[in-house]
C-alpha cells in the first residue's frame, strides 16, 4: 500500500510541472503579454518595455519560467497586479475574514475595467473558488449582506412578505454550486416576471 501511495505521489510531479508550464504559457500568450495585462488601456510600447524590464520579462523565456517556478515552490506567489499586496497575504486575509464572520458583499454590476457589466453572477463562482466561502455564503453576500451593508435590508435582500419581490430562478441548485446563478431560467422584478429564458 505504501508503495502505491509513493508511486501516485511521484506521478503528481510531472502532472504539476505540466500544469505549471500551461499556466506560464497562458500568461505569456495573453494579448500584449503579462505587461499588457498590467498596463491595460494605457498601453504604449515605451511603458510596456519599462514594465518588461522591471518584472524581468526581458530575460529568456526558459529563465523566466525557472525563476517563476522557483518562487512558486518557495510559496512566493508574487504580488497582486492591482494593489501590489502579496498574494499569500490576500489569500490569508480572505480566509481570516470569512472564518470570523466579516460581512462581505458582492461587487457592483456597474462594470469595471476587468469586470464587464452583466458578468457579476460569475463573481459567486470566484468567491467560492478563491476564498473560504461556501456557495450559500456567496449567495448571502450578494443578497442579504449586500442589502444590509447598503442599509436597504428592510426592502430587499431576503424573501419575506412586504419586501420587493426581485428574484431570479435558476436551473440548478446554487447551494451546491454557486455558478448555477449564471444559468437563469427567469427574472422577477417587483413580483412580475420580466424575463424568461427559452
Amino acid at each position: 500500500m505504501l508503495g502505491y501511495i509513493v508511486r501516485r505521489l511521484l506521478l503528481m510531479v510531472p502532472t504539476l510541472l505540466g500544469v505549471s508550464v500551461i499556466l506560464f504559457a497562458l500568461i505569456h500568450l495573453a494579448p500584449g503579454g503579462p505587461e499588457g495585462l498590467l498596463i491595460g488601456d494605457q498601453y504604449n510600447e515605451e511603458l510596456a518595455a519599462q514594465v518588461r524590464h522591471n518584472l524581468k520579462l526581458d530575460r529568456p523565456v526558459v529563465e523566466q519560467y525557472l525563476a517563476w517556478l522557483g518562487s512558486m515552490l518557495r510559496g512566493n506567489f508574487g504580488r497582486s497586479f492591482f494593489d501590489g499586496v502579496p498574494v499569500t497575504t490576500m489569500i490569508g486575509d480572505r480566509v481570516w475574514a470569512v472564518e470570523r464572520g466579516v460581512k462581505i458583499a458582492m461587487g457592483s454590476d456597474a462594470g469595471t475595467e476587468f469586470n464587464d457589466h452583466g458578468t457579476n453572477p460569475g463573481e459567486l463562482g470566484y468567491m467560492t473558488r478563491y476564498s473560504a466561502m461556501s456557495p450559500m455564503d456567496a449567495i448571502v453576500s450578494s443578497t442579504r449582506s449586500a442589502a444590509d451593508l447598503l442599509d436597504i435590508g428592510e426592502w430587499v435582500g431576503t424573501i419575506a412578505p412586504g419586501r420587493k419581490a426581485d428574484l431570479i430562478a435558476v436551473r440548478r441548485d446554487p447551494t451546491e454550486d454557486a455558478t448555477a446563478v449564471e444559468d437563469i431560467a427567469w427574472v422577477m422584478k417587483g413580483g412580475k416576471i420580466v424575463h424568461s429564458a427559452a
